[in-house]
């Protein structure tokens, strides 16, 4: 059976308006919470539940986060070193604040693009 997105991998982008990839027709949807009838939307419970298999949570990969100036601006030598560190043995640990700041930008916090679960916004046609 395939994965699937969980609540918990998506609700950290929810505030920062991420986009989902509709595989079918090869366009863009804001992601919402509540339900639009709308092609310009998708609404999480699609995202979740009935339509999965149609939606990719648009993101950028994980090695992005060396492009964004806020970012690496809030990385001290020490967490910068830390952070590499947990890229390598797949346990990354991170200050509240830079996490957030990953996810503003809508970088692939969670691995979910090597998953399946997600589409590299570079990647997109």
């Amino acid at each position: 059976m395939e994965e699937k997105l969980t609540l918990e991998q998506i609700a950290p982008y929810l505030p920062y308006n991420p986009f989902i990839w509709h595989l079918g027709t090869k366009t863009k949807s804001k992601l919402t919470i509540i339900y639009f009838n709308s092609d310009s939307y998708c609404n999480v419970r699609e995202l979740l539940n009935e339509k999965s298999e149609w939606y990719k949570l648009i993101l950028r990969p994980l090695n992005d986060y060396n492009k964004i100036d806020a970012i690496l601006d809030e990385f001290s030598e020490n967490t910068l070193r830390d952070f590499k560190k947990g890229l390598e043995s797949g346990k990354i640990i991170l200050p509240y604040e830079i996490a957030v700041l990953f996810f503003k930008n809508h970088i692939d916090l969670f691995n979910l693009i090597p998953q399946g679960l997600a589409v590299n916004m570079h990647e997109l046609n």
